[in-house]
């Protein structure tokens, strides 16, 4: 039992010093959440295929309540039909403008279509990575109604106490595996008292496979392209796995 204490001790301590790095060379000063909530109530809509069947069986429930959309919804008609009060991005080839020419095509598309059909005030959440980066800003900077704010996604583990600090401080959340992370680590910064979850279906492993020529490919589907989508080669390193 002193065995398996001391090795949880020594294994918190050090995923701790790792945070504490990270938050040195990663974390910058975030903004302040100076938002006003039209109510307590919002509902998280991902991009799951499901999203579609919710809200044809279900759009009344979301009157009166704020919504938060995520990473390409803003290309999808459901942007403009249901006016989110928030956006929130994750994926690094969405601000990154040195990842090929591919992705700076994806990302030039995006924040044009942003730019394009938001015509309503909307709170733009972006990591902190991203205030450096000038291509993205330029495409969106004349939109008046587009108000952004910058979050730090650096990875936070070790002791509860100190994580939850962390966290309370806005230098970090926990791992961000998906953009659903920072969604509702924004949403519980803002104090929520409800949040539902719509669309948040996925399943990575059944939809990867490898090709006779030791090619992963995965094939990400979304509400809007359930049909249409490809398996696509995943993308290594800091622009992560296709975004779509």
């Amino acid at each position: 039992m002193l065995v398996v204490k001391v090795q949880t001790f020594i294994s918190e301590f050090t995923q701790v010093i790792i945070s504490i790095i990270r938050i040195f060379f990663l974390s910058r000063v975030p903004s302040k959440l100076n938002i006003h909530k039209s109510s307590e109530n919002v509902v998280a809509l991902a991009n799951g295929p499901s999203l579609s069947k919710m809200y044809l069986e279900h759009k009344e429930f979301l009157e009166g309540k704020d919504c938060i959309c995520v990473n390409n919804f803003p290309s999808s008609p459901l942007y403009t039909e249901i006016k989110p009060k928030y956006i929130i991005i994750s994926a690094p080839s969405l601000w990154l403008e040195s990842l090929g020419d591919s992705y700076t095509d994806i990302l030039k598309n995006y924040y044009e279509n942003l730019a394009r059909n938001t015509t309503w005030d909307v709170v733009f959440f972006i990591p902190c990575d991203a205030r450096k980066r000038k291509l993205w800003k330029s495409i969106i900077q004349n939109n008046q109604h587009i108000s952004i704010k910058y979050y730090n996604n650096t990875p936070i583990e070790g002791w509860k106490w100190f994580s939850f600090l962390m966290f309370d401080w806005k230098l970090g959340m926990p791992r961000p595996q998906n953009v659903l992370v920072p969604a509702l680590y924004n949403l519980l910064q803002l104090r929520y008292k409800n949040i539902y979850l719509w669309g948040v279906d996925h399943s990575w492993f059944k939809e990867i496979s490898v090709t006779d020529d030791n090619v992963t490919l995965i094939n990400q589907k979304h509400f809007y392209d359930e049909n249409e989508s490809k398996p696509l080669p995943m993308k290594s390193g800091k622009g992560g796995t296709n975004v779509r």
